[in-house]
């Protein structure tokens, strides 16, 4: 075996151990990064493939096997959402009980990995008996159903408590002392519309791709394939960051990223008349993954659209469609920065130019302050959480990211900051972050080699992801010191070569994305 096969291998005890045994940790300790590093296995398990995809790009792939015995549950409800109170579990579970049926109650709480570990997110009802086959446990939901319950059926490999889960899992290791290409991102042909990673990837000429950091997937969240999170590409703010959220930083020939937690200041003046800018190149008012107003959270809210009375957004020419039509006032400035009007929205972006659009009380400033014939112009920082600027050179890409699932060689996972904890709804922690779904994450080990590493999921019996706790757990296994998440579900996408090598939910397809993290060779 080569010397960089043996490197990563020892990296790999932990899948290892799954591969061999069928049995991995349920929950990862949380331990520097450098006890799994220290470990040594003389050789992959058999059923795990390495490949040299180019010197200094290994590619590996194989499974990650937890528990023995698949099956699928049943879960009860009287009409409330899947987690209630302790008192509305035992409830529920006492009036089964009256009825026949054995149930226990289920405790869902944030896990070891988790700032938050230890709290209860709500309790849910399952029936003790389990199933073989997905049939069985329909027939008895629906028996449950004729009784006036709310019943339904779960597969033991996506649920935190089913003691069993099979993830296929594919990993890149790209080491810059010997790989001779570059990683950068980029949002493909236009910042408003969304593309596949294999698309994205012929049109950037890379041998290897994955997809990138949260975007907008519907029109009533704002403008689809916009991301949902800072995006820097090529140097050029093109999406505000989202206050809190740790980053992917590339710069140079992008091999040793840095993770970051980043946020942007966007200034617009007119003629020495000057206001901030909330957004870029997204519908002014609407805005995704935020504090919003309506329930106000310390954090902006993962997943939430907030509806704003007053903005101002720029537009640059990456924004290729005409503006969105909100009902306020845009200004059109040319390549040189002089406005060449003032009106309705709904304009194109000269080349090189901008346009700035508001509404509500920023309607009413740029009316007031913009003319045809002055001159605009747009000022952008990116700055850290220590206020230090990040300097835009023509290399540097910005993908957002999150939540951090390692830290100075450590598993530790905030779910308050990354916005996970929604205080009306904890049905939303308990699906995107402790149940198994699709993974992309993104690291970097002790020795700075780069870690790119996909899972697939949502496929009963094949593949079922991971949550975020054993994502976390596998990247610290893998060496990583410092590892985040990426975008996550149907938008997981792994391409070489131009053809998917593995996607997050294989029966759907490979899913349009707002950006891509693209490797070229050298």
């Amino acid at each position: 075996m080569p010397r960089s096969h043996g490197r990563l291998a020892a990296w790999l005890l932990a899948l290892s151990l799954a591969a061999v045994a069928c049995t991995a940790p349920a929950a990862p300790e949380v331990l520097p990064a450098s006890a799994a590093v220290a470990r040594e296995v003389s050789a992959l398990p058999e059923d795990w493939s390495v490949r040299e995809v180019e010197p200094g790009f290994l590619l590996y792939e194989g499974e990650v096997v937890r528990g023995e015995d698949p099956a699928w549950s049943v879960s009860v409800t009287a009409g409330q959402d899947w987690l209630g109170s302790r008192a509305e579990a035992e409830e529920v579970t006492a009036k089964l009980a009256d009825l026949g049926w054995a149930a226990e109650v289920v405790e869902i709480a944030w896990p070891e990995a988790f700032v938050q570990a230890g709290l209860a997110l709500g309790w849910k009802v399952v029936l003790r008996e389990r199933y073989a086959t997905r049939a069985r446990a329909e027939a008895r939901a629906a028996e449950l159903g004729d009784g006036g319950w709310r019943a339904s059926v779960e597969w033991s490999g996506a649920e935190p408590y089913g003691g069993y889960s099979r993830t296929r899992v594919v990993a890149a290791v790209l080491d810059p002392a010997e790989f001779r290409g570059s990683v950068e991102a980029t949002f493909g042909e236009r910042i408003d519309a969304a593309s596949t990673v294999a698309e994205m990837a012929r049109e950037g000429g890379a041998l290897f791709a994955v997809n990138g950091g949260y975007f907008v997937m519907e029109e009533a969240d704002g403008v689809p394939g916009t991301p949902a999170g800072i995006g820097v590409y090529g140097g050029r703010l093109e999406s505000e960051a989202v206050e809190g959220r740790a980053a992917v930083v590339l710069e140079g020939d992008g091999l040793s990223p840095s993770f970051v937690e980043l946020s942007t200041e966007v200034t617009v003046s007119v003629d020495g008349r000057v206001r901030e800018a909330e957004g870029v190149n997204r519908v002014p008012g609407v805005r995704r993954n935020c504090v919003d107003p309506r329930r106000p959270t310390r954090y902006p809210l993962h997943d939430v659209t907030c509806r704003l009375d007053s903005e101002l957004v720029v537009f640059t020419d990456a924004f290729r469609g005409s503006t969105p039509e909100t009902g306020g006032v845009e200004a059109v400035a040319d390549a040189a920065g002089l406005i060449t009007s003032v009106g309705a929205p709904g304009a194109e972006v000269p080349a090189g130019g901008h346009v700035v659009q508001g509404v509500g009380g920023a309607a009413a400033w740029l009316e007031e302050s913009a003319e045809v014939g002055e001159r605009l112009r747009v000022d952008t920082r990116v700055v850290d959480s220590g206020g230090g600027e990040l300097a835009l050179g023509e290399g540097t890409s910005v993908v957002n990211a999150g939540p951090r699932l390692v830290s100075g060689g450590l598993v530790g996972i905030d779910a308050e900051v990354n916005g996970l904890i929604h205080p009306d709804d904890p049905r939303f922690g308990y699906a995107w972050a402790l149940r198994g779904n699709p993974r992309m994450a993104m690291g970097v080990d002790g020795a700075g080699r780069l870690l790119l590493v996909g899972a697939s999921g949502r496929a009963p019996g094949e593949s079922d992801g991971f949550g975020l706790e054993a994502l976390a757990g596998l990247m610290r296994d893998l060496g990583a010191v410092e590892a985040v998440a990426l975008d996550g579900g149907g938008s997981v996408s792994m391409v070489l070569d131009g053809e998917p090598v593995l996607l997050g939910v294989s029966a759907r397809g490979e899913r349009s994305v707002g950006d891509a993290v693209l490797v070229r060779a050298g």
